[in-house]
């Protein structure tokens, strides 16, 4: 599970590394966060159906998640319809300052960011929700993702646009800024190598072992054994 199921206090200079697998609202470090997290990362990965991000599943409109980071990669609970998968939060609705996501998403149903699935909130002015955050949006499928899968209010709004354009960054960036905002010290050759197996990986279609039982193949087996003993029987008589 994540660190912190519902956070209701105040979390500090914490760090969780262990993978999380869970239904709904499930984040790295925090399933929810109705107080304040600052200074914290998560590492392990994060799979999920509903509200599912790398540091945080959801948050409060009261709360405020500053100065923090996660690696994991984020996916969806195989065989659900998930929504709001972000690579940070699935859903934000307080306040995020200074923050980054360097993981990878894979896709769920819908509402998909490579920050955050959703953010409720504005993200520009003086009460924006999101502050000088960014997300890596090269997804699993080598696609690329919006920041954050809620629909812009105004897509015309230039200074709405821009902002979620700052936000929206490839792995490498990603990286860099972790490094060098919190030291992170991941290397980019190492993770985009894992990333890249796994990506074969997902596409090796593994045989039936049923087809491998069939008559057609036990056939063709019995057939390759028996002609060198036949041609042995041969020659010798």
């Amino acid at each position: 599970m994540d660190l912190v199921g519902h956070n209701k206090g105040k979390i500090i200079d914490s760090t969780s590394k262990g993978d999380v697998l869970g239904g709904n609202t499930t984040g790295g470090l925090v399933g929810y966060n109705d107080g304040s997290v600052r200074g914290s990362s998560a590492t392990g990965n994060v799979k999920g159906a509903f509200n599912v991000g790398g540091f945080l599943g959801g948050s409060g409109p009261y709360s405020a998640t500053k100065d923090s980071y996660s690696t994991g990669d984020v996916k969806p609970v195989e065989g659900s319809k998930a929504e709001f998968i972000g690579g940070f939060a699935g859903t934000v609705s307080g306040k995020v300052e200074n923050c980054v996501s360097t993981g990878t998403v894979t896709p769920g149903w819908s509402w998909n960011g490579g920050f955050a699935g959703k953010i409720d909130g504005p993200i520009t002015g003086p009460n924006a929700a999101v502050k000088d955050c960014y997300g890596n949006c090269n997804d699993f499928n080598n696609e690329t993702l919006k920041a954050f899968g809620s629909y812009l209010p105004n897509p015309s709004d230039t200074a709405l646009t821009e902002a979620a354009e700052k936000m929206q960054v490839d792995k490498k960036t990603a990286e860099d800024l972790a490094n060098d905002k919190f030291g992170a010290n991941i290397n980019h050759e190492e993770t985009q190598s894992k990333l890249d197996i796994e990506r074969v990986e997902s596409k090796i279609i593994v045989p039936n072992p049923v087809l491998l039982d069939s008559e057609d193949v036990l056939s063709s087996s019995r057939a390759a054994v028996d002609s060198p003993n036949k041609g042995t029987a041969e020659e010798a008589q």
